[in-house]
């Protein structure tokens, strides 16, 4: 089960003045990235898609919020590409940062969906994000936004382009994703959620000498990757 998130101070739509405080004016696109710039986050994977998305749309611009040891490689990279990404560094106030985004990537390789990609969602961004772990749980392809697999940028980059292309359907999925995140991971809608689940158990049989008894173990099947 997610956890839950505080998204009261979280924009629920576009906003200008972040916009704004990334130096980039509105009329061009903007994709970008927030978390830990490191070896899970593949930052390196964003800068390979980046200089992808740069050969069909010239005019879109890149930013990487956040900061870590992969930094200067990242930045190495982009130079050899000859493609310019921002990298801000840390900080403050992230989560306020990702409503001045057309797009919003996630480039993960292993970690779990992570506080970023549902601030974006809650911000109505569309996502392109890397189907791993529990992203799937989060993203519904094609509905709230579109998941790749990972150490693809190519794949990414295709994902963003059509995003950038189809303006009314990007909306309309982070609407969606917008709507779906706010109901189901307030912390009073997953309190209840865990409520329900345990009060759906069933009562522990009586223990004798013997201890315990065993327990079902209860596993899920992942999903394949579905393709963009």
């Amino acid at each position: 089960m997610p956890s839950a998130v505080g998204l009261g101070g979280v924009p629920e739509t576009f906003d200008p003045a972040a916009r704004a405080l990334l130096g980039v004016p509105r009329e061009t696109a903007l994709v970008g990235t927030v978390g830990r710039v490191d070896t899970r986050n593949d930052p390196l994977a964003f800068v390979r898609m980046a200089a992808a998305i740069r050969a069909e749309h010239p005019d879109t611009a890149f930013v990487m919020i956040g900061d870590g040891p992969l930094a200067e490689e990242v930045r190495r990279l982009a130079a050899d590409l000859d493609v310019e990404v921002t990298l801000t560094g840390q900080r403050p106030g992230a989560e306020r940062l990702v409503a001045g985004l057309d797009v919003f990537v996630t480039t993960f390789l292993y970690p779990g969906p992570g506080r970023a990609l549902t601030e974006a969602l809650a911000t109505a961004r569309p996502v392109v994000a890397t189907a791993v772990n529990g992203v799937p749980d989060l993203v519904e392809h094609g509905a709230t936004g579109l998941l790749v697999a990972p150490a693809d940028p190519a794949g990414a980059a295709r994902a963003v382009g059509w995003l950038l292309g189809h303006p009314r359907e990007a909306a309309e999925m982070g609407r969606q994703g917008s709507r779906r995140v706010r109901a189901a991971l307030a912390p009073e809608a997953l309190r209840g959620a865990v409520d329900d689940c345990y009060r759906g158990l069933p009562r522990l049989p009586a223990t004798g000498r013997r201890g315990l008894p065993r327990l079902p173990v209860i596993g899920r099947t992942p999903g394949g990757v579905p393709r963009p």
